[in-house]
């Protein structure tokens, strides 16, 4: 439990749901709203936590991205 609820994931067919509420001024919006809301509210344009994209995956059926390994490829212009 990450709040004072279950962790429910909501599938990807399920993200035009209105299940995401502005603390600021109580407007609802659907995830994929939210997801791309650029961390602030549509409506009111309160800002959101940033961070919480970080936890998307905890709430949301989104692809786990692999951590970028460093550029490995050999240096140019020695020769």
């Amino acid at each position: 439990m990450l709040a004072d609820h279950p962790i429910a994931v909501w599938l990807e067919s399920e993200w035009t749901e209105q299940a995401v509420l502005c603390g600021a001024c109580g407007a609802t919006l659907t995830i994929l709203r939210y997801m791309q809301s650029d961390s602030r509210c549509p409506a009111c344009r309160a800002q959101f936590n940033f961070r919480c994209r970080y936890h998307y995956h905890y709430y949301f059926d989104v692809p786990q991205v692999a951590e970028r390994s460093p550029d490995l490829s050999p240096e140019r212009g020695h020769g």
